[in-house]
Formats: C-alpha cells, sequence, structure tokens
C-alpha cells in the first residue's frame, strides 16, 4: 500500500474515510435474505414454550434500529443491504447479525423480543454503521452496544450506538 501511496500524481486528491467507506458499502451490497428470516420465524413459532410466544415469534427476527432505541444487543457482523425505498439519501442500510441482551420491557415487547433471541438489526443510521464498520476493521466484532436515540431541535431522531451502561452487581453475604 505504501507503493501505491508513493506513486500518487501530484494532482491526485485523497479519498477521505467516509468516502471509502460509502464506497465499500456501495460495493459490497447483498440483498437480506427474506427466506431465511421467515424460516426463523416459523421455527420460533414451532418450538415456542407458550402461546405469548407462538403469538411473538413472527415479530422477532428483524428489527428495525428505529424501533429499538435502548435495546441492548451484541452485534456479532454486519453486512450492506441495498435499499430500495425512494425516500432516503443512501441507496444501502446495514443489516446486522445481533443478539438480545436486554432493554426497557416496552421495547422488548413492541419488537416481540426476549433475552437471547437473535435477530436482524437493520439501519441506515451512519452514526451505527459507521462504528460497526470500525470495529469490523480492527477485527473487534462482536461488540455490545445500546441503541441510542438523541432528538434533534427540528424533531429528527439520530440514532447511535454506545458501550453497555455500567452495572453494579449484587454484594455478596456470607
Amino acid at each position: 500500500m505504501a507503493d501505491s501511496v508513493a506513486q500518487k500524481p501530484d494532482n491526485a486528491v485523497a479519498i477521505k474515510p467516509h468516502e471509502a467507506f460509502r464506497s465499500w458499502m456501495q460495493q459490497n451490497m447483498q440483498e437480506a435474505d427474506g427466506e431465511l428470516i421467515a424460516a426463523d420465524n416459523l421455527d420460533r413459532m414451532l418450538t415456542a414454550d407458550n402461546d405469548d410466544d407462538i403469538w411473538n415469534a413472527d415479530a422477532g427476527g428483524t428489527v428495525q434500529g428505529r424501533d429499538a432505541v435502548g435495546l441492548e444487543v451484541e452485534i456479532l457482523d454486519f453486512k450492506s443491504t441495498p435499499s430500495h425505498k425512494a425516500d432516503i439519501e443512501s441507496n444501502y442500510y446495514g443489516t446486522m447479525r445481533a443478539t438480545v441482551l436486554g432493554g426497557p420491557t416496552d421495547v422488548l415487547t413492541k419488537n416481540g423480543l426476549n433475552v437471547g433471541d437473535s435477530i436482524a438489526l437493520q439501519t441506515g443510521a451512519e452514526n451505527i454503521l459507521g462504528k460497526v464498520f470500525a470495529f469490523h476493521l480492527r477485527g473487534r466484532l462482536p461488540i455490545r452496544a445500546i441503541i441510542t436515540g438523541t432528538t434533534t431541535q427540528s424533531g429528527n431522531e439520530v440514532l447511535s450506538i454506545r458501550p453497555l451502561p455500567v452495572r453494579s452487581s449484587s454484594a455478596k453475604t456470607e
């Protein structure tokens, strides 16, 4: 790589990291595997322990980042997925395989999730995708994180991920 840098012409423009990231996302898009998600949902239905789990079996599987603020996850990997929505800035979003670690009861219930569930977490939020990609480049996946949302003055919610909160552990009594 050093040789290619040394051979750049004087008028060459350096590619910024965010440009390289967006180029990678464009070049590595893979369609989401809807059949696999449907099969996972069916497996959960057929192996459910109780009626509630049967009812919620098809809610799990794919979770949109915008619906998961407060959700604690372990992100295992990710891929770039083409977006077919005309109303978004980029033509891709990220699909991450993740395990649910916890979160607010209302977020878990709304998404039909239980601690330990495997999900496909999907988002176009570059604050999330950029961090996951940076950890991927460093060989640091999986990571544990909480999905956060900050409301801007204009009323938009900006999604990101942060490290899991620090919690105290129970005191030992002897």
